[in-house]
């Protein structure tokens, strides 16, 4: 029932493909801690295309609660799922400002930056 086990069981689900048994893990985190910030960008990774628009908006809400680099992260893979390119690069670029160490967050500002037809401003990034 800890809550780092769980989430720990549920990240070596999604790497083994086991979808359903990761997402099962991440919403016992959030039975716990409701507003879990990794549990959310998990099931954010996982999600369907008809489950996009409820995650975006509830991903949305937990931000405007309390900013977190990986809700940020979440949200702007979520976004760069539907080729919503600017709006993605603006998460990723908050979720690497907060968070600046890590490199998923620095490298993915640069893709969206190239995807959106920015090249040079990708290069420092």
């Amino acid at each position: 029932g800890q809550v780092d086990a769980l989430l720990g069981l549920a990240v070596l689900a999604q790497s083994r493909g086991e979808d359903e048994a990761a997402r099962r893990g991440f919403r016992r985190v959030l039975e716990s801690v409701p507003e879990h910030p990794q549990a959310w960008a998990g099931l954010a990774e996982l999600a369907g295309e008809g489950d996009a628009g409820t995650l975006e908006s509830r991903l949305r809400q937990l931000l405007a609660e309390r900013p977190s680099a990986p809700l940020h992260f979440a949200l702007g893979n979520l976004l760069a799922r539907q080729q919503r390119w600017a709006d993605a690069q603006a998460e990723y670029f908050a979720a690497a400002t907060l968070a600046p160490q890590a490199a998923d967050y620095v490298f993915n500002v640069a893709v969206a930056l190239e995807r959106l037809g920015k090249s040079g401003a990708a290069l420092p990034w």
